[in-house]
């Protein structure tokens, strides 16, 4: 009896011990298993991917799948003024921890290109539930085919927003935001400056929304206009000496030839050349004996091209002005000269009729020589036209009048004297 109670007693310590190990094993399961449960610490702002461990502040977190960076709104911008050519501007969220990064893969002409880290350019972001870790964040993209923005937060997780940027035409953006940081606001008048910035804002504008259109061509036009064209010059006569030829004019300067400011009145103010007496005949005779005219007449004369008054500042040229003035009269050839540097430059010229037209790169001072056809006239006479009429030759066509009218005069009585006879 007392050794089946013995067998009794020693089968349920056995049975308690092995109740207590099987107990201990599912604790330290159980353990183990919570150890690895996902959670987050949202005041720390950290969080991991499932199965990962990091440290901060000497805690240990980790977080539920599906917690990576997510993406708002985006938005493309040109802004020329603030140097910006394309820019894409783009919301990255990150509700359960802080976006580390965000940048964009990059592809040119088909071919990977660098990685260009994306500022954080506004991180006020809010959501529903509360604060939110993230921002709009901006990179300049306009040499780039394609982007695709990619957002890690701290804890590895990334996001991927592809971005095809064909659509843009970004060969005219670049080649307008050149233009824009050439233009000098100096050459404008207030009003046409105002003009050509409105041009370039509107254009932005219609860059942003992508594609080529005929609006888009109406917009590059319009800031064209501005920056091109020509510019009418206005000739004011300062003197009617006879050293400043007659009909003197200037054909309009392109845009780019000049400085001349845009909305400003352009002119060419015309006077005599300022020199003593014994420069200018000296300057005189070396023009003439570079003609070779043995019956040469010289005019020597001075042209300033200035914006606005004659007080204002003297403007350039940086190509060839046609000119235009009235050949002298008994004049039928001509040669001009432009006095630069201790020398006569010969300038390219035309005569048509009693008009001749010649060519220069700047203006100054100049010197028309021209040939008479003989000597002038010591008799008195008068000008009909550009032709010079002596007294003799005037007496003579009187002469010749009054003789046709005598035998007119003749004639008629003769015939009247005839018919009164016959009446008779």
């Amino acid at each position: 009896m007392k050794t089946a109670f013995k067998k009794f007693i020693s089968y349920t310590l056995c049975l308690f011990a092995l109740c207590a190990a099987v107990l201990s094993l599912a604790s330290a399961t159980a353990f183990i298993g919570n150890a690895n449960i996902a959670y987050a610490v949202s005041e720390q702002g950290y969080t991991v991917s499932e199965n990962q461990h990091i440290a901060n502040n000497s805690a240990s977190v980790t977080s539920r799948a599906g917690e990576a960076p997510r993406f708002g709104n985006v938005v493309f911008d040109v802004d020329f003024s603030e140097d910006v050519r394309l820019e894409i501007d783009i919301e990255v969220f990150g509700d359960a921890v802080k976006v580390a990064e965000v940048y964009a893969e990059t592809e040119k002409e088909g071919l990977a290109g660098e990685d260009v880290k994306l500022k954080l350019t506004d991180g006020s972001l809010t959501g529903s539930g509360g604060a939110v870790s993230g921002g709009v964040y901006s990179a300049e993209v306009a040499d780039y085919n394609a982007v695709t923005v990619v957002a890690k937060d701290v804890a590895g997780n990334e996001s991927r927003y592809a971005v095809d940027l064909d659509a843009f035409d970004r060969a005219g953006i670049v080649e307008y935001y050149n233009k824009f940081i050439s233009v000098d606001p100096d050459r404008f008048s207030i009003d046409k400056r105002t003009e050509l910035y409105s041009a370039f804002e509107a254009l932005e504008v219609v860059f942003e929304s992508g594609g080529v259109s005929e609006e888009l061509t109406a917009a590059k036009r319009a800031v064209d206009a501005c920056l091109s064209g020509t510019i009418a010059v206005s000739v004011k006569n300062l003197s009617s000496s006879a050293n400043v030829p007659t009909g003197i004019s200037v054909s309009p300067i392109p845009f780019e030839a000049t400085d001349l400011i845009v909305g400003i009145e352009a002119n060419v103010y015309v006077d005599e050349v300022a020199l003593s007496e014994s420069e200018l005949a000296a300057r005189k005779q070396l023009a003439a004996e570079l003609t070779g005219y043995r019956n040469a007449v010289v005019a020597a004369f001075s042209m300033k091209l200035r914006s606005g008054a004659e007080s204002g500042e003297e403007k350039n040229v940086f190509s060839n002005v046609e000119i235009g003035l009235n050949l002298p009269v008994y004049s039928e050839i001509a040669k001009v000269f432009r006095y630069e540097n201790g020398a006569m430059v010969p300038l390219s010229m035309n005569i048509e009729g009693n008009r001749l037209t010649f060519e220069t790169d700047s203006f100054g001072e100049f010197y028309l020589v021209s040939e008479r056809e003989s000597e002038a006239p010591e008799a008195d006479g008068i000008y009909i036209g550009d032709k010079f009429f002596p007294s003799e030759m005037l007496w003579t066509a009187g002469g010749i009048v009054a003789g046709v009218a005598v035998l007119c005069g003749v004639t008629a009585l003769i015939v009247l004297l005839v018919k009164n006879k016959k009446s008779r």
